[in-house]
């Protein structure tokens, strides 16, 4: 989530407003070295859903990509407050009846 002051215009201020924030990634390759760089607007989520299909299963794993992809979990059932992964919950049968941290 990205919180979002009011403006300064609908405050009564008359003063220049401030520019969005960026947040700055990079993505490593073989041996460390930097393949990519850039900023991005808006929180890790909507990132994510830009990057190749490659980082993405790398950052989830085979298994939680599939899940993520194909719907049955979201991404906000797969990461805690922190924004960490959190564990896959399996039921009796085998399939995902839910989340744990």
């Amino acid at each position: 989530m990205v919180c979002e002051t009011v403006s300064f215009k609908s405050l009564g201020l008359d003063i220049g407003e401030m520019r969005k924030s960026s947040r700055a990634f990079s993505e490593r390759g073989a041996g460390g070295k930097i393949k990519k760089a850039g900023q991005y607007e808006g929180d890790f989520k909507d990132f994510f859903k830009t990057r190749a299909v490659k980082y993405q299963k790398d950052l989830l794993g085979p298994t939680r990509y599939q899940l993520w992809k194909s719907g049955e979990v979201s991404w906000d059932d797969m990461v805690d407050v922190n924004g960490d992964l959190v564990l896959l919950k399996k039921d009796k049968r085998g399939g995902y009846d839910g989340l744990v941290p």
